[in-house]
């Protein structure tokens, strides 16, 4: 790999970083937004509605920005797409209402769905199928890291300097990147295709393009169903998860914390609940080594970790952390103090980072199966769609949450009925494993239609 296709997948991977610590700010703040334009926390309800409509705009966009990128340069369309979400996070800052904030939110939507899929594909272009899973590992540890870097902004700057400071931060940030991005270049659409390799040294080029008629051969597509369905549940998950910081707040308020002092300390404790992510890299090649050996590989390491991960997450949410808040001075010290003084706590620090080490197998091994099971023109599109129907159920996740809440408050009380809400979403991991375990069964046959078709392709341009 040369230098200026390391720097490429470096300041898309950045890029991918910024995108996400974005869409996180939002779902931080919620309880502190309702506070500060609503005037009332009981109101949060209608902000967790605006954080399902961003999710599903990405989503939606983020199909058709992969359609585009199946057929089109895709260095200008991921340009074009940052600048509009850096722009329009630059224009939250100066919301004076709740209209203002969906408005500006909702545009920056249009802009954050480009960069999942035409960054997806770009990535998939620049690295061999056979270190497909450790590469995607990085680009998806990327996204998790800028998950976390989004609540630590919300934590450090919203309650002191304004919930829409964190905003105007990241948009300041992110142009220095937009400028880095014009020395970037257009990957080969195919050029780290093994079957292709010939072609390439023959001087000539992949030019195969999406065509609208292919849509039926990649919805029908048994892997790729399976992909979709297991995307679809665990994004209901991951959904109501993103409110996070939000349901420690909740659940800090039983041990005397402010509504401030409740923000900050429940985005502290989930980003460092993050912390577990950062396996993804090892599950990344762990799925390489063991898809050499069987092309079943990547979904069974997937299916693995998220059946582990489910009852590690619900004993993490339901152990009470017993907190002082006289000993309160600020977050980080409180935090840090808390895990060197508090068993509960500690255990329950420990279960989620586990919970998040085994989930982080999911992200990687799906990423790289989308590659892996679908021909280079078709892989933004198949993303793209996969984002769309994550975004369904990414969406529906606070709706869903929402619903626990209300049924479990006459039950638990309001704050805790956040926490045990939270409990009943995490069944929604089950059906994900399922179809992990159903796409180790379909996976082998079209990964080797896909093998075929290319050495075809390649034969006859030759």
């Amino acid at each position: 790999m040369n230098k200026k296709s390391l720097y490429t997948i470096i300041i898309f991977i950045v890029l991918a970083s910024l995108d996400n610590a974005a869409i996180a700010i939002l779902p931080a703040i919620t309880r502190l937004v309702a506070v500060r334009l609503l005037g009332n926390e009981y109101l949060e309800g209608y902000v967790l509605n605006l954080v399902s409509i961003m999710t599903f705009i990405i989503a939606f966009t983020s199909f058709v920005w992969g359609y585009w990128g199946d057929k089109y340069p895709r260095k200008k369309l991921l340009l074009y797409g940052t600048v509009i979400w850096v722009v329009m996070c630059f224009l939250t800052y100066f919301s004076l209402n709740y209209v203002m904030l969906a408005i500006f939110q909702i545009f920056a939507g249009i802009g954050l769905g480009a960069i999942a899929s035409v960054g997806f594909s770009v990535i998939v272009d620049f690295v061999s199928a056979n270190r497909r899973g450790l590469a995607l590992s990085l680009w998806g540890l990327s996204q998790a890291a800028g998950t976390m870097i989004g609540y630590l902004i919300a934590v450090l700057f919203a309650a002191d300097f304004g919930w829409a400071y964190p905003f105007l931060v990241i948009s300041i940030v992110s142009v220095g990147f937009i400028i880095a991005y014009f020395f970037t270049e257009e990957p080969k659409r195919g050029a780290k295709e093994k079957e292709l390799q010939k072609l390439f040294e023959e001087g000539k080029l992949y030019e195969y393009r999406i065509r609208r008629q292919d849509l039926k051969d990649i919805i029908t597509n048994r892997s790729n169903i399976w992909l979709i369905l297991q995307g679809a549940f665990a994004q209901v998950g991951w959904g109501a998860i993103a409110i996070l910081p939000s349901i420690f707040g909740h659940k800090l308020s039983l041990y005397g914390f402010t509504v401030d002092q409740g923000q900050e300390v429940g985005g502290l404790i989930a980003a460092l609940f993050q912390l577990g992510g950062i396996f993804s890299i090892l599950f990344g090649w762990l799925g390489d080594k063991l898809q050499k050996r069987t092309l079943k590989g990547r979904s069974i390491i997937s299916a693995f970790g998220v059946f582990t991960g489910i009852p590690l997450f619900i004993t993490m949410l339901l152990i009470p952390y017993n907190f002082d808040t006289t000993s309160f001075s600020d977050p980080i010290s409180f935090v840090f103090g808390q895990l060197a003084s508090n068993p509960l706590f500690l255990i329950a620090f420990i279960c989620s980072v586990f919970a998040a080490m085994m989930m982080s197998a999911d992200s990687p091994n799906f990423f790289a199966l989308v590659g892996d099971v679908n021909l280079p023109e078709h892989r933004g599109t198949l993303f793209g769609l996969t984002n769309f129907t994550n975004g369904i159920g990414r969406s529906l996740g606070p709706f869903i949450l929402s619903g626990f809440q209300i049924l479990l408050t006459p039950i638990v009380g309001f704050e805790l009925s956040w926490v045990y809400g939270m409990v009943f979403i995490q069944f929604f991991f089950l059906a994900t494993g399922i179809f992990f375990l159903l796409t180790a069964r379909a996976a082998p046959h079209n990964i080797r239609e896909v093998k075929k078709t290319l050495e075809s392709r390649a034969r006859q341009e030759i």
